[in-house]
């Protein structure tokens, strides 16, 4: 708050000088006009915008020294753009957007980091699946060749069976020619 009057204060000095109307202030015509400023305030605010560059210290030398303070080009645009609260505002306002802009950057990477770790879980997740087709896969696999061992077993014993039934066959013929020829 402090800081705040203070540039107030420079503001309405600068103003002052800027806006007065004649080419050069007096010193003591500053102090009557500005009464609410202290003398030595007023001094400091002085040397600040000479300084600064906003406006020229001149003495004037007659019988007695006067002093006259003259807005330079600099101080008169710089009064123009809004002076040292203006600067002030301009300055708090880069920083309030600043600011923002952080926050929504942040905010932005959260969002990203979040979609990342989206995308990583589902991809873990097809990782899995694709795993457990693998698996499922490899059981059909092996179940196709217990299958094949079993249809050659089954084969076998087809071809087993029907040698076994050919041998009954031709033992059963041969009993039957043996009883027969021996009738």
């Amino acid at each position: 708050m402090e800081e705040n009057k203070t540039l107030r204060k420079l503001d309405q000095v600068l103003s002052f000088i800027v806006l007065n109307g004649t080419p050069q202030t007096h010193l003591t015509y500053l102090q009557k006009q500005l009464r609410d400023i202290e003398a030595a305030e007023l001094d400091q605010i002085l040397q600040k915008l000479v300084n600064e560059g906003y406006i020229e210290k001149r003495r004037l030398t007659t019988p007695i020294i006067h002093t006259l303070y003259v807005p330079t080009f600099d101080g008169r645009v710089f009064c123009e753009e809004g002076g040292f609260e203006g600067v002030k505002f301009d300055r708090d306002q880069e920083k309030r957007i600043a600011k923002d802009l952080e926050k929504q950057q942040r905010e932005m990477q959260d969002a990203q980091i979040k979609m990342m770790n989206a995308q990583t879980k589902s991809m873990e997740q097809q990782t899995a699946i694709q795993a457990s087709q693998r698996e499922m896969m490899k059981m059909q696999t092996d179940m196709m060749k217990q299958q094949i061992v079993i249809q050659k077993s089954l084969h076998f014993l087809n071809v087993l069976i029907a040698a076994g039934m050919l041998i009954a066959a031709i033992y059963y013929l041969q009993e039957i020619i043996k009883n027969f020829s021996a009738k």
